[in-house]
């Protein structure tokens, strides 16, 4: 399940992965979980998604890497560079270390585009809505709702060449179908199985990352 779990994410976060030229990217979001009540979940799942919780994190991106940082220390780094992703554990201060693997249930997805035509103001962003149906497996699919802005003020050529690079190291075709949907997500909702979460852009801005945030933190231990 916690596997599960960190796929997921990785699939929905790829969409705010950009970086530009000479400075990386800092995104802050602010982001939510909801697992349905009645729901039949493994114990502690429903703990371990903060159900219910309003949490704001941190991204830093790269043109072939990101890091996504939480509050309690735990986290996801992305090294397309080293076609790796570790996983971090802020409780334990602990780190997985896995490959980008195309065996993954995503590297083989098949994903429905509709565009809305609905436009909403996010934030400060006049956003337009895409709904997005992405079958991964066997499973329930997964629905998306994006709310796309053309104009967040970075750059987003390095986001296209980076979803470019992740899709061909883990062989995504529909990571490059995503790719014709313009702009940057500013809003994301996504239900999968019992789960709804929601992601919102609060700010965007390109300046050099701090050094050391694309490795495990220092004091973490990698466990098997």
């Amino acid at each position: 399940m916690r596997r599960l779990g960190i796929l997921c994410g990785l699939v929905v976060l790829w969409l705010v992965a950009a970086s530009a030229g000479f400075a990386d990217t800092h995104v802050t979001m602010r982001e939510g979980t909801i697992v349905d009540s009645s729901a039949k979940l493994p114990a502690g799942y429903r703990q371990s998604v903060g159900d219910g919780q309003v949490t704001e994190v941190t991204l830093w991106m790269g043109t072939d890497r990101w890091a996504r940082l939480e509050p309690d220390g735990g986290g996801l780094i992305t090294r397309l560079d080293r076609g790796r992703w570790y996983a971090l554990d802020g409780k334990t201060k602990t780190y997985r270390d896995y490959p980008i693997s195309k065996e993954d249930a995503a590297s083989s997805a098949q994903v429905e585009v509709k565009k809305s035509g609905e436009t909403r103001q996010i934030g400060k962003w006049k956003a337009e809505r895409y709904d997005v149906t992405m079958q991964m497996g066997e499973g329930p699919p997964m629905a998306i709702t994006l709310w796309m802005s053309t104009d967040v003020g970075v750059d987003l050529s390095d986001y296209r060449a980076y979803v470019q690079s992740m899709a061909a190291l883990q062989g995504g075709n529909w990571m490059k179908k995503l790719l014709d949907i313009p702009g940057y997500p500013v809003r994301q909702e996504v239900q999968f199985g019992p789960v709804n979460s929601w992601h919102e852009l609060v700010s965007i801005a390109q300046e050099p990352a701090p050094g050391g945030v694309y490795e495990p933190p220092a004091g973490y231990k990698e466990t098997k």
